[in-house]
């Protein structure tokens, strides 16, 4: 009888062991060369981000349709698609249904929160621009902005406002991936 019950114990005490290996691989093999991706990813933004800002405080271009921050916008969205793009695939792929919550905030992320249009928002021209949500609001607040009958002084501020604001927004999403990627570690961690 004893020793069933030490078979038993052996027995609960491997699969413990397995599990921590697979937890230990889950995170190894998933969560950090997301969070990788998704790093890529948000230094992209935030590098054009201030790019943008410094566009429009820096030029003395008036602060119409025209100014050099739209063929930027429109650049670095085309220049940026491939990371954006890699993120996106792995946040739609069958994975562990573990990563569930950390691959709907990277989602989120790219679609700024926005659960309503996720994958379906359209750019100045019509076309589709999956996974570029953010960039594509901001090119929305500043052509309102540029095409306004406000000063141009105004304009430049408000512009870089809302870019300002954007950032806030991006950095907002960014902190609730890395809390869901957190509490995902020391869940299969513990």
């Amino acid at each position: 009888m004893l020793d069933i019950i030490l078979k038993l114990i052996d027995r609960c005490i491997q699969l413990i062991n397995e599990r921590k290996k697979s937890n230990r691989e889950l995170v190894s093999n998933y969560i950090d060369p997301i969070l990788a991706e998704f790093e890529d990813v948000h230094a992209s933004y935030l590098e054009t981000f201030r790019t943008y800002q410094r566009s429009i405080a820096e030029t003395s271009m008036p602060f119409t349709m025209q100014h050099a921050v739209f063929a930027k916008l429109q650049e670095d969205a085309l220049f940026t698609a491939g990371v954006r793009q890699r993120l996106s695939d792995i946040s739609t792929m069958s994975l562990p249904t573990e990563l569930a919550d950390f691959l709907i905030a990277i989602r989120l992320y790219l679609d700024n929160g926005d659960t309503t249009t996720i994958g379906h928002i359209r750019d100045h021209t019509g076309t589709p621009h999956y996974k570029n949500a953010i960039r594509i609001q901001i090119r929305i607040y500043l052509a309102d902005i540029a095409n306004s009958n406000m000063l141009d002084s105004m304009k430049v501020e408000d512009a870089t406002e809302a870019i300002e604001g954007a950032i806030y927004q991006l950095q907002n999403r960014y902190a609730e991936v890395y809390q869901t990627a957190n509490k995902l570690r020391f869940a299969l961690l513990r």
